[in-house]
């Protein structure tokens, strides 16, 4: 499904996104289905990971940097069901796609009591553009993808924890890292200083993680199965 049909099938969800300057930050600490911080097995790894830390950004690093590194990303990961974007499984199997970085991040940051909401955009990758598998993902485009917005002191900030250290130095990638006051986005250029990312578009902010996404997915589980074959033969990543 290409970005004209995704966005086609999901504009009514689109629809219902907020601005940042629309969101509550209230309503961003909720505990759900899927954003289900609650877990003893979030709040195990938050507590330790935050422990004796008082400062607010340094509590955003370090929950990021988790997210980031220990949750390797995943660009076509096995997905069996719902259970597959729950927070908690997520953490447990220890892998992802941006969408399920993006939630546990958000499940991490609320049960630190931060506010945290969900961001889609529609990405431009270069790195693929330029590569032979342009023709699977025409353009570069990246539809749909996800990220994480923190609320400190009134104002949001974006976190995009998606590519992992480690895959990072054998592509020669730029990491992402927190700079507090600052926002945290996919990179403009790769380390030998060629293009790589280009938000196209912002499709807005979201409370939790809007369940029509998720089952847009489910419901083409055959083109996803093609995708992910595809995918593991050629080792293709972001």
């Amino acid at each position: 499904m290409d970005l004209e049909q995704l966005n086609s099938s999901l504009a009514e969800v689109i629809k219902i996104s907020k601005s940042c300057n629309e969101i509550n930050p209230a309503d961003c600490l909720q505990d759900d289905e899927i954003i289900n911080h609650s877990q003893n097995d979030i709040n195990t790894i938050v507590s330790s990971l935050t422990e004796g830390v008082n400062d607010t950004w340094n509590t955003v690093k370090r929950l990021f940097e988790f997210v980031r590194d220990r949750i390797i990303y995943d660009f076509a990961p096995e997905i069996e069901g719902p259970e597959d974007w729950q927070a908690s499984t997520i953490l447990k199997r220890g892998s992802g796609f941006c969408h399920q970085k993006a939630i546990l991040l958000t499940a991490f940051l609320r049960a630190s009591r931060l506010p945290a909401a969900l961001v889609f955009q529609n990405v431009v990758d270069h790195v693929i553009l330029n590569s032979r598998y342009e023709k699977l993902l025409p353009n570069g485009r990246l539809p749909l993808h996800a990220l994480v917005a923190v609320n400190i002191n009134d104002k949001w900030y974006r976190l995009d924890a998606t590519l992992d250290a480690e895959l990072c130095r054998k592509k020669a990638y730029r990491l992402t890292k927190v700079i507090p006051g600052e926002e945290t986005l996919l990179p403009k250029l790769t380390l030998k200083g060629n293009p790589h990312f280009i938000i196209e578009s912002e499709l807005g902010y979201f409370e939790s993680y809007p369940r029509e996404f998720r089952d847009l997915l489910l419901k083409n589980w055959n083109e996803w199965n093609l995708w992910q074959a595809y995918v593991r033969k050629k080792h293709l990543t972001m």
